[in-house]
C-alpha cells in the first residue's frame, strides 16, 4: 500500500492499484500489467458550479455511461456524498474486445468548497476486488490545508492541465506539419506518365498522340513547408514580399498597401509555353475586397530584401478601413474619421492616405482578410491539362470532353493541399477569358480585347496551411495578355475572385 499526497488531500492506494501518479490535485492509479482492459482509479478535486447541487452534478456525470446498478449516500473523511455503480460496455474493434465494463463513482462535498471525485473502471472478473479497494481507498482519504489553500491548489492544477494540453497539441501539430511536409516533398510521377495512365484508365490510349497534341503544359504549385530561413526571392506564399533594395511595398490609389499573396521565381521554372521572362521574380498582390489585383515583375533578384508582415496587420487594416468611406463622386476612398483608436489618417500631396500610430507611419493593408502570417515555400511541378472543349474529341469518340479534362486535372494533383496553378486552363476557362476581355474594354485597352490573347497567369486556391480564403473559399485568378507579356509588361493584368 502506498500513500499519495496532493496539496488538498491524501489517499492510500490499495491493491490491485500498484502503479500511482500525482498530477496537481489528481491521483491516478493502474493495476499491473497495464493493458487496455486493466482496472484504473482516479481521485481528484474540482470546483462546484454556482447554484448546483451535488446530486445534480453526479447525475450529469453518469448520464452517458450505462445502466445504474446502485446509487446510495456515502461519507468519507467527514465529507457527505453519493456512490454510484454502473454497467457499461467496453468495445475496441481493432483489438477484438467487446465486454461488460463497470464504472464506480463517488462524489463528495468538500468542506473546503467544491468536490472530491473518485472513479474506478474494471471488467466483471475484477469487479469484487476493485469495488472493495475503491471503498478502502476512499476510507483512507484525509483532507489537508485550509479552504484558501485548496482553491489555490485547484487553480494551479487547472493551469497545469491547460499547459500540458497546449504542449501536447503543439507536439501533435508539429508532428502533423512534419508529416505533411514529407508528403508534399515526395516526388510524384512525371506529368507524361500520369497523362498516359489517365488515358489508359479511360480506354483512350490509342488516341494518346492526338490528345497529347492539344494538352496544355502548366505548373502546379503546392505548399512545401515553412519558408522561415529561405533565401530572398524563393517561390512562396503568405507572409510579406521580397522586394528590390529601394523599392517600397506597393500601395493602391487610396494609399492602402496591397495585400501580398505569393511570389514566383521564374528562374526556378524551365522554359514556359507563353512569352514570359526566363528570369526574375513575380509578386502577386490583391486589392480591397478582391475586386482587383496587381502583379509586379522584378528583373534583378540579386539584391532582394524581405519585408516582414507586421504582427498587427489585421488590427491596423480594420482600423484604417473604419476611418474611410467611398466617395461616389470622386470614385475613390476618402477619409471619413481622421482619428480612431489611436490611429490618425493624413492625406498626402498626391491625394493618397497615410496612417500613423503614435507618430509613426503604419502599414495599413487594403484588406483585413487576405493575410497569412505563415509563410510557406511553394514547390512547382509541371503538369498537363486538357481543354474542356475541342473538335478533336469527336474524332476520338469522346462524347464528354469536360469529363476527360476533369479526370486529367485530378490525375495531376500533388498531395492533398491546395493546387495553385500557373498557365493552362482552369475550370470555367471561357468565363474567365470573357471577364478579362470585358475588363480590358472598361479600362480602354482596345488592343487587348482579343479573347485568344488572354491566358491564366496564376490561380491561387483558398486553404492549406497558408489559410488564405478568397471569398467563399474560391480562387483568386490573375489573367495576362500575350501582347504585354512579349514586352515583359505586367502593368495590365486582370485579377478577380472566382468561386467554384
Amino acid at each position: 500500500m502506498s500513500t499519495a499526497v496532493t496539496p488538498e488531500f491524501s489517499v492510500e492506494c490499495a491493491a490491485p492499484f500498484a502503479s500511482s501518479q500525482i498530477f496537481g490535485t489528481a491521483v491516478t492509479a493502474r493495476a499491473l500489467p497495464v493493458t487496455s482492459t486493466s482496472p484504473s482509479l482516479s481521485v481528484w478535486s474540482l470546483d462546484a458550479d454556482e447554484g448546483e447541487t451535488l446530486a445534480d452534478r453526479l447525475s450529469d456525470i453518469i448520464a452517458d455511461y450505462g445502466q445504474v446498478l446502485e446509487r446510495r449516500p456515502v461519507a468519507y473523511a467527514g465529507c457527505e456524498g453519493e456512490y454510484v455503480k454502473q454497467e457499461d460496455r467496453l468495445v475496441y474493434e481493432d483489438e477484438g474486445i467487446d465486454m461488460s465494463w463497470y464504472r464506480l463513482r463517488a462524489l463528495l462535498a468538500s468542506p473546503h468548497g467544491g468536490y472530491i471525485q473518485a472513479s474506478a473502471m474494471c471488467g466483471g472478473d475484477e469487479l469484487a476486488e476493485v469495488e472493495a479497494a475503491f471503498h478502502q481507498i476512499l476510507g483512507s482519504l484525509r483532507l489537508l490545508g485550509q479552504q484558501g489553500d485548496a482553491q489555490a491548489a485547484r487553480a494551479a492544477h487547472e493551469a497545469q492541465l491547460a499547459a500540458a494540453l497546449e504542449q501536447a497539441m503543439s507536439r501533435m501539430e508539429q508532428a502533423s506539419m512534419a508529416a505533411s511536409d514529407a508528403e508534399e516533398q515526395a516526388e510524384p510521377l512525371d506529368a507524361e506518365t500520369r497523362f498516359a495512365q489517365t488515358l489508359g484508365a479511360a480506354g483512350l490510349l490509342e488516341h494518346e498522340t492526338a490528345l497529347r497534341s492539344i494538352a496544355l503544359p502548366a505548373w502546379t504549385f503546392v505548399e512545401a513547408g515553412s519558408a522561415d530561413g529561405a533565401p530572398a526571392g524563393a517561390t512562396r506564399i503568405g507572409g510579406g514580399p521580397d522586394l528590390p533594395a529601394g523599392a517600397a511595398w506597393p500601395r493602391n490609389e487610396a494609399g492602402l498597401y496591397y495585400n501580398f499573396l505569393a511570389q514566383i521565381n521564374l528562374a526556378e521554372l524551365p522554359e514556359l509555353p507563353y512569352p514570359l521572362p526566363q528570369h526574375g521574380l513575380l509578386t502577386f498582390l490583391s486589392d480591397t475586397d478582391l475586386l482587383e489585383g496587381k502583379v509586379c515583375y522584378w528583373s534583378d533578384t540579386d539584391k532582394l530584401l524581405h519585408h516582414p508582415l507586421p504582427e498587427d496587420a489585421e488590427t491596423t487594416a480594420i482600423a484604417a478601413s473604419s476611418m474611410l468611406v467611398w466617395d461616389e463622386e470622386q470614385r475613390r476612398l476618402v477619409v471619413d474619421r481622421p482619428e480612431r483608436d489611436g490611429y490618425e489618417a493624413f492625406v498626402e500631396a498626391d491625394g493618397r492616405i497615410r496612417f500613423e500610430r503614435d507618430g509613426s507611419t503604419v502599414l495599413a493593408l487594403a484588406s483585413e482578410y487576405e493575410i497569412s502570417h505563415e509563410s510557406l515555400l511553394l514547390r512547382g511541378h509541371p503538369c498537363l491539362l486538357m481543354p474542356s472543349d475541342s473538335p478533336l474529341y469527336a474524332s476520338c469518340g469522346i462524347a464528354d470532353g469536360e469529363l476527360l479534362a476533369e479526370r486529367v486535372e485530378e490525375a495531376m494533383r500533388i498531395g492533398e493541399g491546395p493546387q495553385h496553378r500557373m498557365l493552362g486552363p482552369i475550370r470555367s476557362t471561357l468565363p474567365v477569358v470573357e471577364r478579362a476581355v470585358q475588363y480590358a474594354r472598361r479600362q480602354g485597352w482596345d488592343e487587348l480585347t482579343a479573347s485568344e490573347d488572354w491566358f491564366v497567369l496564376l490561380a491561387l486556391r483558398s486553404g492549406g496551411r497558408a489559410a488564405l480564403e478568397f471569398g467563399d473559399y474560391g480562387d483568386f485568378v490573375y489573367m495576362a495578355n500575350v501582347r504585354d507579356m512579349a514586352r515583359g509588361d505586367f502593368s495590365r493584368v486582370c485579377a478577380f475572385n472566382l468561386l467554384d
